[in-house]
This record gives C-alpha cells, structure tokens and sequence, in this order.
C-alpha cells in the first residue's frame, strides 16, 4: 500500500474480496494507485489475484495515464468511442454483422454502403484486402462541393512505401429540372374557387415540397373568375426555393379550371350510342366494338370527371373509358366489349338540377351500315335503289362540323351546295374524306335547319342537318 497520500481515494465503503465482505467502518486510507490492471469501480468484484503494489507517494502527482480520455463519459481509444463494449460511430452501434444505415438512405444488400473503421492493426492482420476506399463527397446540393479522395493502401505493404499527400477535387453540381404543373379543377357556375394544387415531375433523392420550397407555388386566374361558367387557366408561379443557389430549374405549366353551365338555359349533355361492329381476332380479346358519342348543346365546354357522374358499367367485359372534356357540339368515342351489355351513364346539370342519361350497347345493339364499320348512323338517311345507299349527316344536329355520306356513288365538291328553308345557298368548307364521304365546316351558320343540296349523276338528293 501506498502510505501518507494526501487523499483517500476509497474511504468508508464496502468492498468483496474473494466474495467476502469488509466490514461498512473499514477504509482505505491514503490510496493512490491499485496496479497490475485491477480497478476498484462501483459493484466490481475484486477477484483472488487481485495484487496491490507499495509505491511511494511522490509519483502521483507527476503520474501521466496511457490510456484514452474521456469523452461525455465514455472512453476514447484509438480514436474509437467505447460503449458497452461496442464501438459507436455518429451514434450507431457496430456489431457483429451490423450495419450502421438502413433502406432509408442507402441499400442493405449492398457492402458498397457499409462503412468500416480500420487502424494500423487491421492492416496488419490482412483485413483489408477485400475493401477498396472511396471519395467523400461533401454536398448534395445545387453548387460547388469538395471531393475528398480515398485512403490509398493495399493489404500488403506496398502502401507504405510512399509519401502521401491527398488533395481535393471539385464538384461542380448542376440544378435538376422540375416541371410544376397545376392540376385541372371542376366546379359548377356560382360555386366558391376550389384550393388549387399542382403536380410535380419530378423531386430527386428524398426531396419534396416541403423541405424544397419555403414558399409557393401560388396561381393566377385569368380572367377574374366571377361565378360565370367558362373555362379559365391556372397558371402556378413564384416558387422560393429553401437552397440558395436552387437545386431545381422549375418549369411551370397551366392547368384548367372548368366552370361547368347551370342554372337557366342550362342543358344536360347527352350521350348516344351510335353502333356496334364485330370484331375478328381483334388483339385486344374483345368481340365488339361500340361507337358512342356526346352531345353538348351548350355554348361552353363542361368537364365530369370519371366516378359517380360518368361512368361504364358493369365493372369489366370491356376497354376503354369515355371522355371527360366535352366540348360544345358533338364527340365521339370507341370501347370495345365483349357483348354483354353495358351503361355510359353521364349525370349533368340541366338548369339547376343534374340529369342523369344512360346510353345502352350489346352484342344485339344496332349494327353499324355496310362497310362504314367506323360511322355514326343515327341522322337523316334518304335512299334510291341500286343509286344512293346507306346514305345520310352525322352527327344530326351539329354544331360545328358534319360528315357526309354519299354511300356507293362518287360525289364532286362543286355538286354539294348548303341552303336554308327559303332555298338560300350559304358557304361552307368543304373537304373529301372519300370519294363518298365530305366533311363540312358549318361553324359560321346561325342556328336553325339547313338542306345539304347534292347533285348525284343527274339527280338531286337532299339531306337534312340541324345547327345548334
């Protein structure tokens, strides 16, 4: 023992020695050092070979410890923290087979992500022949980072037989590109503005609106939009991104608000099925085809979004969906089935109530006429035999634009005039499709009932077409 120390470093405590309890008044006085790599600690026992040297007491004060320091309570040793017995590095625990990320920030399967401490004794003992070093890249962000090069060393000596000096790169990192589109919106003439929102293409990495943006987007509407039925662009702007310089170059595109009609005046879209063809080893599997079509007699475009308001149904037996957009005039649309019938029922306002309208198709539905497997026959049809034949104007009434079929004769242009009931000729665009078919452009007639004059081999046919 150590005597006439100047401190105690255990007085009146208990201690087991060889499982033996010294008495609660037992002290060690003047203690300094308890040698041979035993330690007295706090319910540590202290084993048989427990040794204690005499040292004189004049060393203590000059006495210079070989181990680590200690660091908010844990020992440092080789530039390693020590807790419970494992190394901890940032905070993670490494043990047997662990690794110190998760699938959060990089992959699990892969041993390019785990990070391995190494010392001089590793290198030594061979541990390092199957790890090859890595650059440390300082940011992620839009800008100039530096690039910290890897250790150079090899699993046998080779390394060390070389000065090395490391310097830095640099990395030049570009912004990424990011379009930020606002979504299209529906509401009925009167109605309160819907919360705009926009869709992004797209965030890199785990980024997102709120840890990018500190402000934005926000969105203009053109015209001011007073409770009238129209459709207005939404046009997204003034994004602050929270990096500085930004990490995206943002591109911003319009949605649509569409303000549907109601109230007076106000007509429910109707829908229409105009035909159904077979098919034959059609690659989609389906026996039938059905052409449908839409009528919107109002002078604005009205959106349904696909659901309760306009939908196919049942659920399956067919492809395809109908249209969401209708503009005025007429439209058209295919969904090919499988016979089994089907409902398009199609729900707006027609003045301030909504109307529900259902159009039907099955494998028994009205055929399609002759070998215009792809027409819309549901107008006037006016027929002379072995000379005009599956004739007629779809869609009847029409709104800006009509088709017209001659059906087995050949028509000219300069034979197709367009009058009124009082006989006067109105000019239109026209436009061959076929030599049997002509398309016209009726977009600058008023309202009302019109005849589509034609002059077939010598005779006269008439067909009539309404404009809406």
């Amino acid at each position: 023992m150590v005597l006439d120390h100047q401190q105690s470093v255990i007085s009146n405590t208990v201690a087991l020695v060889d499982g033996k309890t010294i008495s609660s008044n037992f002290s060690f006085l003047n203690l300094g050092f308890i040698g041979s790599g035993k330690t007295i600690s706090s319910g540590k026992t202290i084993s048989s070979n427990f040794n204690v040297v005499e040292l004189s007491s004049d060393i203590f004060n000059n006495y210079t410890p070989t181990g680590g320091s200690l660091v908010n309570g844990k020992t440092i040793s080789s530039g390693k923290t020590i807790s419970s017995g494992l190394t901890v590095v940032n905070g993670k625990t490494i043990s047997s087979t662990s690794t110190i990320f998760n699938a959060a920030v990089g992959d699990p399967a892969s041993a390019d992500n785990t990070i391995v401490i190494l010392d001089t004794q590793d290198v030594d003992a061979g541990q390092v022949s199957t790890f090859i070093p890595i650059n440390l890249v300082t940011g992620l962000s839009a800008g100039e980072s530096d690039i910290i090069p890897g250790a150079f060393f090899t699993a046998d000596f080779f390394s060390r037989n070389f000065d090395i000096h490391y310097g830095k790169g640099k990395l030049k990192i570009n912004p990424a590109s990011l379009t930020v589109k606002a979504d299209d919106k529906v509401i009925a003439a009167g109605d309160p503005l819907p919360a705009f929102t926009a869709t992004y293409n797209s965030f890199k990495y785990l980024d997102n609106v709120t840890s990018t943006f500190s402000a934005g987007p926000f969105y203009s509407l053109p015209p001011t939009y007073s409770g009238k039925a129209g459709t207005y662009p939404i046009t997204p702007y003034g994004i602050v991104q929270r990096q500085t310089p930004g990490n995206y170059n943002i591109t911003y595109q319009p949605g649509t608000l569409y303000v549907d009609p109601k109230g007076n005046g106000t007509k429910n879209v109707k829908p229409a099925l105009d035909c159904v063809d077979p098919l034959t080893n059609d690659p989609s599997g389906f026996t039938f085809v059905a052409h449908y079509s839409f009528t919107n007699p109002n002078l604005t475009t009205i959106m349904v979004p696909l659901g309760p308001d306009n939908n196919i149904s049942p659920v399956g037996g067919y492809t395809g969906q109908p249209p969401t957009i209708f503009p005025p005039g007429t439209g058209h649309f295919d969904i090919k089935f499988n016979g089994v019938k089907i409902t398009w029922t199609l729900i707006t306002y027609n003045g301030n109530q909504k109307t529900a309208s259902t159009s039907d198709a099955s494998s028994t539905s009205a055929r399609c006429p002759g070998s215009l497997t792809t027409s819309r026959a549901s107008d006037v049809r006016e027929s002379e035999p072995n000379l005009v034949t599956r004739t007629g104007v779809y869609p009847n009434p029409a709104h800006n634009k009509a088709t017209l079929f001659i059906g087995i004769a050949d028509v000219s242009l300069k034979d197709i005039r367009v009058v009124d009931v009082d006989g006067r000729v109105f000019p239109v665009g026209l436009k061959n499709s076929s030599t049997q078919t002509v398309e016209l452009d009726i977009s600058s007639l008023n309202k009302g009932m019109y005849f589509i004059k034609v002059n077939i081999k010598g005779q006269t046919k008439l067909f009539k077409v309404e404009k809406f």
